[in-house]
């Protein structure tokens, strides 16, 4: 039985290389936008779970995520039944 929690950010507007943005010469824009997320998302993500940080844990999964997140994507959270 597997009790692990799985998370996906999913981004709207991004494309693979919006991951990778600092290796473009001619990137958008907003990749700038999505890179800045990515860290933030990423950041809390390794905080949470490798650190056991729960102020990490709160801020990705109960609203300072989301907040800082708003239109530009969705954060899932599955947790094991």
């Amino acid at each position: 039985m597997n009790n692990s929690e799985t998370s996906l950010v999913t981004f709207v507007g991004a494309d693979h290389m919006s991951f990778a943005n600092h290796l473009q010469p001619a990137r958008k824009a907003s990749d700038d936008k999505f890179h800045s997320l990515i860290c933030a998302a990423t950041t809390a993500f390794w905080d949470c779970y490798l650190s056991g940080n729960a102020e990490a844990k709160h801020w990705l999964y109960d609203g300072g995520f989301a907040q800082l997140l708003g239109s530009d994507g969705k954060l899932e959270k599955k947790s094991p039944h």
